[in-house]
């Protein structure tokens, strides 16, 4: 998915406003809210001191699949994010968001209409994408009900209209300025990585069918300025035991940096699931002035017959681009007649281009995996305009190949937050 071309796994000054830049420290990023300007004195002012914040979102979708015959999807939609997050009194707060896309069919022609920012009977959505309860201080950050946040197998991957959310409760304990300790269960998801052909990205569904859902936790260790280390594990009953460590950080040679970073990732399946697997994997971006160059490589241990997983939303891989992912390529090997390769190889080079007097960043990507009889190939191309906090938007085009399928795809997406 989109969100796995964010390879700079930690922000500093030197970074691009470019999506190979944007991925935040292993994926933690959360939507922008504004800052209220005062505590609660008292309960009733939680209320009073309420501030409303959100999100405008303008996006057009084009696809075009070459299989036996040319099929073409097309989607234009406006709407965003309108929420309320409350002040804090004695810690406790709230937040509440509804997530909206209203179809702009007129804009388009609407008999190639498809599910891309609309339900899965291609209808126009608003849902409560947040409903939370929060406690904070100090130390402890708790929220408790519905939910944006980011960790490697679970994330809001913002790559459509509504970012993924989730249902449950999330903890987060600073130990010390350096170890930061997460605590986590998950039932229930939405957004457009939950969706299916029989569910809508505006439904609250299970995690996994009649699954008790999702326990786990993680630890980050930050040090020096720039770096972390990080280990996260996942139980997924009747899904899988997923298990994640990450290494990130920056060197720095006096006109040039270099961002860094390494992952292995372990999956174990429960219930006969198919997903088991190891995947080892390190990627570069090398920053001369305004340009730079990027490199990643993942290997996966993976037998014919499993599968590695994404787990819900972009997946943690740091060789992921808009279609192709390690794990849907492993997905893609098993469908593939004749295709008994064990293993699995995915290489991703980019380079890119800042020009900060218009705001703006120019990149490309290229992946590349062998599965044996067949390969798998992709070209992303990228513009990223950063006004400031508050006016951004992406061009992104993407030409993706299989030896049984070819895919050309746009997107243009423009956000106004507030």
């Amino acid at each position: 998915m989109l969100d796995g071309l964010y390879v700079a796994l930690s922000s500093v000054e030197e970074d691009s406003i470019g999506l190979i830049h944007n991925r935040a420290a292993l994926g933690k990023k959360e939507i922008v809210i504004k800052k209220l300007p005062k505590k609660a004195d008292s309960f009733e002012n939680i209320f009073n001191y309420a501030d409303a914040y959100g999100k405008i979102r303008y996006g057009y979708y084009g696809s075009r699949y070459i299989l036996d015959d040319e099929t073409k999807y097309l989607n234009s939609a406006i709407g965003g994010i309108a929420g309320i997050k409350s002040a804090k009194y004695k810690g406790f707060g709230f937040n509440i968001a509804t997530y909206i896309s209203k179809d702009l069919d007129f804009l388009y022609d609407s008999s190639l209409k498809n599910s891309e920012f609309l339900t899965y009977d291609k209808k126009s959505y608003v849902y409560l994408g947040e409903a939370s309860i929060d406690f904070k201080n100090r130390y402890i950050s708790i929220n408790f009900g519905r939910f944006a946040k980011d960790t490697p197998y679970f994330n809001t991957d913002d790559i459509r209209m509504s970012q993924n959310t989730f249902e449950g409760i999330f903890g987060e304990f600073d130990i010390d300025d350096s170890i930061k300790v997460d605590l986590y269960y998950i039932k229930r998801w939405a957004g457009f990585d939950s969706a299916d052909e029989n569910s809508s990205q505006s439904d609250f569904k299970d995690l996994v069918n009649n699954s008790k859902g999702l326990y786990g936790g993680g630890i980050v260790y930050s040090y020096g300025k720039e770096n972390q280390a990080s280990f996260w594990g996942y139980y997924v009953d009747r899904f899988a035991v997923l298990l994640y460590s990450e290494t990130s950080g920056h060197l720095h040679y006096d006109d040039t940096h270099i961002d860094f970073g390494f992952e292995v990732a372990y999956n174990k399946e429960l219930n006969d699931s198919g997903i088991n697997g190891i995947v080892i994997g390190g990627m570069g971006i090398f920053h001369f002035g305004d340009f730079f160059v990027s490199i990643a490589d993942d290997y996966a241990f993976v037998k014919s017959g499993d599968v590695i997983t994404d787990g819900f939303g972009g997946g943690p891989y740091l060789t992921s681009l808009d279609e192709a992912t390690i794990a849907a390529i492993s997905d893609i090997k098993n469908k593939i007649v004749n295709e008994t390769k064990d293993n699995i190889n995915f290489l991703r080079t980019g380079l890119g281009y800042d020009v900060d007097s218009i705001n703006s960043s120019f990149e490309y990507a290229f992946g590349y995996a062998s599965l044996g009889i067949s390969d798998i190939k992709e070209h992303d191309f990228i513009y990223s305009y950063n006004l400031d906090d508050k006016i951004s938007a992406q061009l992104i085009a993407i030409h993706y190949q299989t030896s049984q399928d070819e895919l050309d795809r746009f997107l243009i997406r423009a956000d106004y937050n507030f």
